[in-house]
């Protein structure tokens, strides 16, 4: 969200439209008529820089100034869906795991993002869906994985989604354009979770 643009960074502090305060305060005017529907926030690659810089985090301001959770480097979300009428057997009819990290690299493929958000499944297992932001780029891919369920004592299928979320960075003047990187669509996906039979499904 923050472009946190240093003197040794590859943005210039001089070619941004404003300064990062400035950025603060946009941010939350954008997302304070939204802030009860936030989930949380999870760092990204630029907001490193003053984390590496002087050991501040713009994100964790960000919300402690919208009220919500912050999540660091990743975090698993559980959302869940659909309330039961009757609490026997527990109380949502669907449970969904989704895990965010920003990721690092992917190159200048749509191919290599999504590798890198693949590669998220060697961290964490059992969620329904990994979501990836570094590269910008919208793209998804949906994957079949078969896991023993010691309750039914069978071997069953999972599908399992990967998300790379976009992004809004404007091309022109950037350092995106400036480096020969591909302009990419703006924007983020739509995740929808059906309350009634276990189906994540994403709009892109």
């Amino acid at each position: 969200m923050f472009n946190v643009a240093t003197r040794g960074s590859t943005t210039s502090p001089f070619g941004q439209r404003m300064n990062m305060v400035d950025e603060l305060n946009e941010i939350v005017e954008i997302l304070s008529p939204i802030k009860k529907q936030i989930v949380g926030a999870i760092e990204g690659n630029h907001e490193f820089r003053a984390l590496d810089f002087m050991d501040l985090s713009p994100t964790q301001i960000l919300c402690g100034k919208l009220d919500i959770v912050y999540m660091g480097i990743s975090g698993v979300v559980n959302f869940k869906v659909k309330k039961k009428r009757s609490l026997s057997g527990g109380q949502w009819q669907q449970n969904y795991y989704i895990y965010f990290h920003h990721t690092t690299g992917g190159g200048n493929t749509i191919g290599g993002g999504l590798n890198r958000v693949e590669k998220l499944g060697n961290i964490i297992e059992g969620v329904d869906c990994y979501c990836g932001f570094h590269n910008h780029k919208l793209s998804t891919s949906r994957s079949i994985i078969y896991k023993p369920n010691p309750d039914s004592k069978k071997v069953e299928e999972r599908v399992v989604s990967h998300l790379t979320c976009g992004g809004y960075l404007q091309y022109d003047s950037s350092y995106a354009e400036k480096g020969m990187l591909r302009p990419t669509k703006l924007g983020s996906p739509r995740i929808r979770l059906d309350g009634i039979r276990h189906d994540l499904h994403i709009s892109l």
